[in-house]
C-alpha cells in the first residue's frame, strides 16, 4: 500500500472516530476505510479490479462530509478533523470529490472552494500546505454555511 493510501486510510480512521463526529458520518467513514482497503488489497492481486464499489464507497462518504460541515452542527474544533479527511478523499478519489460537492448544492468554483481544490495540487507532506487547505476548509465552510441555511 503506498504513503498516499495509507495516509487516507490514518485520515479516515481518526476522522471517524472523533468524539464530535455524528454517527452516520463515522458510519460512512468506516465503510469508506474498509472499501479503501479492500481496493488496495484487491489491486495488489488482481490487476482488473474494478474500482465501482470503491469509487461508491468514498463518494457516499464525502457527500456525508460535505453536507455536515455544511448543514450539520458542527463546532469550530471539528474543522480541522474535516480538512484531513477531505485531503485524503481528494487523494483517494478525487472525481468523485467533485461529485459530492456538487451533490450538496455548491459551485466548485465558489468562495474559498477555490482554494481548497488548488491545494489539492500542493505537496501536502509539507506542515505549511497542510495548513494552507485547513485554513481553505474552514474559509469554505465559513463562508458557504450561511449562505446554505438561508435558503
Amino acid at each position: 500500500m503506498s504513503a498516499d493510501s495509507q495516509m487516507s486510510l490514518l485520515a479516515v480512521v481518526q476522522f471517524a472516530l472523533h468524539a464530535d463526529v455524528p454517527s452516520g458520518v463515522a458510519i460512512a467513514g468506516i465503510d469508506a476505510v474498509a472499501a479503501i482497503a479492500d481496493y488496495a488489497n484487491a489491486a495488489q492481486h488482481d490487476t482488473s479490479n474494478p474500482i465501482r464499489p470503491f469509487s461508491d464507497a468514498i463518494s457516499r462518504f464525502q457527500h456525508r462530509v460535505l453536507h455536515t460541515m455544511l448543514f450539520g452542527s458542527i463546532q469550530e474544533s471539528m474543522l480541522t478533523p474535516l480538512a484531513d479527511c477531505l485531503l485524503a478523499l481528494i487523494f483517494a478519489n478525487y472525481s468523485s470529490f467533485c461529485e459530492a460537492v456538487s451533490a450538496v448544492g455548491v459551485n466548485v468554483m465558489d468562495s474559498g472552494l477555490v482554494d481548497l481544490v488548488s491545494s489539492v495540487n500542493l505537496n501536502v507532506s509539507q506542515s505549511a500546505n497542510r495548513h494552507r487547505f485547513r485554513d481553505a476548509v474552514a474559509q469554505f465552510v465559513r463562508t458557504c454555511r450561511p449562505l446554505l441555511q438561508v435558503k
